[in-house]
Parts: C-alpha cells; structure tokens; sequence
C-alpha cells in the first residue's frame, strides 16, 4: 500500500465531511476532540514503549481522527459562515 494504515483510516474518514455539511451527523466540539486521543494514546505507546499496534487498530483510531478532523472543519466553517451571514 502507499500508505500505511492509519494514513488510510485518516483518509477514508475524511470522506465523512459531506455528512457533517448536510446536517447528517453533528458532533459537538468536545466529542470531535476527544476522539482524536486514541490516535495519539496509540502512537505515542508505539514512540515510547515496545509495543506494536495491529493494522485494524491503527486503522480504527485513523479512521476516528479523520471523521474529527472533519467534524472541526465543519463546525469552523459553520461559524465563519454565520458570520459572514451578520456581515452582509
């Protein structure tokens, strides 16, 4: 694979971002950021400890991060439109 498999997981939760624009799904802030640690808890074991991961959980926390990642960028995007909107 080009990537390995977080990079993969982070990917395909990127394509969640139409969901969050059309009001499918709404996470609040506090939720989007939580479900990033499990990708940082993840990696910083790796970093620090001897300890290897597995594929299928490097891609579940990935794929969390991407649908966080996401979940932010909508939520930024809504109240820069919301202002925008009390500007015009």
């Amino acid at each position: 694979m080009p990537v390995c498999a977080r990079c993969t997981g982070i990917h395909i939760g990127y394509l969640s971002l139409p969901f969050f624009f059309l009001d499918v799904i709404y996470l609040n802030i506090w939720v989007s950021l939580l479900i990033f640690l499990p990708t940082y808890i993840d990696g910083l074991i790796q970093a620090f400890f001897k300890y290897e991961s597995t594929n299928i959980l490097r891609f579940v926390t990935g794929f969390a991060a991407g649908v966080g990642s996401m979940s932010i960028i909508s939520i930024i995007g809504y109240h820069i439109g919301k202002y925008l909107l009390t500007l015009i």
